[in-house]
C-alpha cells in the first residue's frame, strides 16, 4: 500500500510564522559572518542559512525571508 502525501504549496509556507533572527558567527579563519537563523511558529521546523559576510546583505535576506514566510525579524 502506497500512502500519497498531500503536496507543499507556496501558500503552505507563507502561513509557518515564527521568528527569524540574524546572528553572529566567526568563520574557519575567525573572520565575522552572519546567518539567518529561521524558528517555525510551531518550533518544529528550524532552519540557518550559510555564511554571509555582509551584515546588511543578512538583513535585508532576512527581510525578504520573513516577508515570504509570514514571521517576524528579531533583533
Amino acid at each position: 500500500m502506497t500512502v500519497r502525501r498531500r503536496p507543499i504549496y507556496a501558500s503552505d509556507l507563507r502561513s509557518l510564522g515564527g521568528e527569524i533572527h540574524v546572528v553572529s558567527v566567526r568563520d574557519h579563519d575567525g573572520e565575522q559572518c552572519f546567518r539567518i537563523n529561521h524558528i517555525s511558529r510551531g518550533q518544529d521546523l528550524v532552519w540557518l542559512s550559510e555564511r554571509i559576510r555582509d551584515e546588511d546583505r543578512a538583513i535585508a535576506g532576512a527581510e525578504i525571508l520573513a516577508e515570504y514566510l509570514g514571521a517576524a525579524v528579531r533583533k
